[in-house]
């Protein structure tokens, strides 16, 4: 690539996403995924070409679990990096993560993930096999609240 280049960005949406018990929704990735395998993260993935934030936000999230979600605040914090390996390999990877709240549908979970949990925010952060943007996100909107 020349200096004069842009790399490709990958940019991802990711939901903190509360319950009327105030739980947050964990999901863990399945052995079937090639990235963060059997770690817990919050729902989320790729925003589609010429998507907005909130729109992906709530696509991405009927897509993993069913849920309908209604954001409530857009960013509370966010990861980068190179990609090193895999199909989006020295590409930029930006994760935007939001907060929101379940607002309706059946909850199911997609093929991308094995297992959940719906801990309360002090228990998800004592998860030691949490992805490091989803333990960042969970930090900071925990200062959030207080």
């Amino acid at each position: 690539m020349s200096s004069l280049e842009r790399p490709q960005v990958v940019l991802v949406t990711r939901s903190i996403i509360t319950d009327n018990s105030n739980e947050i929704l964990l999901l863990r990735r399945s052995s079937d995924c090639f990235h963060n395998t059997g770690l817990w993260e919050v729902p989320g993935g790729k925003l589609d070409p010429g998507e907005d934030l909130p729109p992906a936000q709530e696509r991405e999230v009927k897509e993993e679990t069913g849920l309908i979600i209604k954001a409530s605040r857009r960013l509370v914090a966010e990861e980068h990096y190179l990609i090193k390996k895999g199909p989006y390999e020295g590409s930029l990877f930006i994760g935007l993560y939001g907060l929101a709240r379940v607002v309706g549908g059946s909850f199911r979970l997609s093929a991308e993930h094995d297992r959940f949990s719906w801990p309360s925010p002090e228990a998800a952060l004592e998860f030691y096999d949490l992805t490091s943007g989803t333990r960042n996100a969970l930090e900071v909107a925990q200062d959030i609240d207080r």
